[in-house]
């Protein structure tokens, strides 16, 4: 939620974050720099969870939220009365994942098909991160426990007459994590 409390140097260390990625070329620099700056985000919170909830404050002073419109009466009777009441709770506390698995954190390791376009991966991660969809910060920064990690994969995305495009689509591999999630 847009509204949840976050410590003011917590929502300052998110500022510099989305700072160092916004408008930035890629570059290997630039992503180190961007990933020192998540590195302090986490450390400053005190873990993942409340630095990514201070990324998302610092974001949606930025731009709006796109759920935000979802609270207004005047949409009741225009959705359907179980949609609207399950938009209005994601606006307001988020979506619930329904994970009852290990929360040990496990490191994954890409799958070959990534592994061999890791400089593709970290400039379509830059993408995200430019946007504040991506917290990048270091793999061995204290304050990740209870992540849930999965590899990644990469297809080669197909141009509209099915041809290859020389361009790739990274997805992660989700079937370990599934394994503690209803269907």
């Amino acid at each position: 939620s847009t509204d949840c409390q976050v410590p003011k140097g917590d929502l300052k260390a998110a500022d510099e974050y989305l700072d160092a990625t916004k408008h930035q070329e890629f570059s290997k620099e630039a992503f180190l720099t961007a990933t020192r700056l998540g590195t302090t985000l986490v450390q400053k919170a005190g873990g993942w969870l409340p630095a990514v909830k201070a990324l998302k404050k610092a974001r949606n002073i930025r731009v709006t939220d796109h759920l935000e419109g979802t609270l207004d009466p005047g949409l009741d009777g225009l959705i359907a009365a179980d949609l609207l009441a399950y938009l209005r709770h994601v606006a307001t506390s988020g979506v619930h994942m329904g994970y009852e698995g290990s929360r040990q954190r496990v490191r994954a390791k890409p799958h070959a098909s990534a592994a061999a376009n890791q400089g593709e991966a970290y400039e379509k991660t830059w993408d995200d991160a430019q946007e504040g969809r991506v917290l990048l910060c270091f793999a061995d920064t204290p304050g990740l426990e209870g992540l849930v990690a999965s590899p990644q994969g990469r297809v080669e995305k197909m141009n509209p007459d099915r041809t290859l495009s020389g361009e790739g689509r990274f997805i992660t591999d989700m079937r370990q994590p599934n394994t503690g999630c209803a269907k």
